[in-house]
């Protein structure tokens, strides 16, 4: 197992089959030995999967804090997950109850003037200890607000592993859209950004036309690194379609629609799909999300 260096990837969601990002994330790690893994996730409530990793720390209210006094309202501590007795078994759904009375109301307050993002992080002495007890010779991050910017770059203080970070959309140009904080958390966000970039020793994205895009907006270098799928397991279970129904042709999109990341592509699908209409070819699509 020399060859397989041991990673501790930090993400906001675990390895799943149940999102977009888990998926993604365990097509990307499905073949590297589940022991050679540890992740630190959160505070997303999505049940990991144990096929890919053994080792788990849910992120917690006393890693990843929004402001004072909405951190009143987080739900859960963080602390490692024991791995189940089958290797194979699924642990029910984590329950993410939400906050009800003078709770609910602060947390309505602080999204109305946009205050409900997560901006402070600390590495607490149990998540240093899982930290420790693993023993990460590289560091993995696809990142997505501050606190888990200044989680990261306090991770990699400590550990001294090599940084590699994945972008897999444009989420630093939406995260603030308004509020009373926006312009200082948008400086906030790339200064701090823009320095994390520098102190990586590698950095992914998603395609060659977003690596272009990065380079000139930060100056520094990024490698393509699509999401593979597994292109077999499709064509092996799905019928092949020579004739349209009687309506023609349905295509199905199943998954979330954020407005940084998939509304983009489903208005150009939209538009590819109002140009075959027109030469003649019948085609909907149905959206499932």
């Amino acid at each position: 197992m020399a060859e397989y260096p041991r990673i501790l990837i930090v993400t906001q969601y675990p390895f799943s089959g149940n999102d977009g990002g888990g998926t993604s994330l365990s097509a990307l790690f499905g073949a590297w030995p589940a022991e050679r893994l540890a992740q630190a996730y959160g505070p997303s409530g999505v049940a990991p999967s144990w096929q890919v990793c053994r080792r788990y720390y849910r992120l917690g209210r006393e890693e990843i804090r929004r402001y004072w006094p909405l951190s009143l309202a987080s739900q859960h501590a963080g602390g490692a997950i024991p791995a189940p007795a089958a290797a194979t078994a699924m642990p029910a759904p984590m329950a993410v109850r939400p906050a009800g009375g003078a709770k609910a109301r602060l947390v309505r307050m602080a999204e109305r003037f946009h205050l409900q993002h997560e901006v402070h992080a600390a590495v607490t002495p149990g998540l240093a200890e899982f930290v420790s007890a693993f023993r990460p010779e590289v560091l993995f991050a696809t990142l997505g607000n501050l606190a888990h910017i200044r989680l990261v770059r306090e991770l990699r203080r400590q550990t001294s592993a090599p940084l590699v970070l994945q972008i897999n959309d444009d989420w630093m140009r939406d995260l603030y859209p308004g509020g009373p904080l926006r312009w200082a958390l948008e400086g906030t966000l790339e200064r701090e950004l823009r320095e994390l970039f520098s102190q990586a020793a590698v950095r992914f994205c998603i395609c060659e036309e977003m690596a272009a895009m990065l380079l000139e907006r930060y100056g520094q270098s990024f490698a393509p690194l699509p999401i593979p799928v597994a292109v077999a397991e499709w064509t092996r279970t799905l019928p092949v379609v020579h004739e349209p129904t009687a309506t023609g042709y349905q295509l199905c999109y199943s998954g979330s629609i954020f407005p940084n990341a998939q509304l983009g592509t489903m208005l150009l699908c939209g538009q590819a799909l109002a140009l075959l209409n027109a030469q003649g070819l019948p085609v909907q699509l149905r959206v499932e999300t």
